[in-house]
């Protein structure tokens, strides 16, 4: 399980490193092939880790690393 934890966020951080913009956690699914709802539990723990930031608009989401800059500023 581990493995596959770490698999998953090294893909998620080299997706993430790659955008100029934040992407949606709907988006960042469909890059890497997975349901949005494990997108999302992976997306959790790294924003707690604080290796990536998460923008709440609603039902929105929008996720990028700790170096882009937020939408609205």
């Amino acid at each position: 399980m581990k493995n596959k934890f770490v698999k998953a966020e090294k893909q998620i951080l080299e997706i993430l490193e790659s955008e100029a913009k934040p992407i949606s956690k709907n988006t960042l699914a469909k890059q890497l092939q997975m349901s949005t709802s494990a997108v999302s539990k992976y997306v959790d723990i790294l924003e707690a880790q604080g290796k990536i930031q998460v923008e709440r608009y609603g039902s929105i989401h929008l996720v990028s690393n700790l170096n882009s800059k937020p939408i609205g500023k």
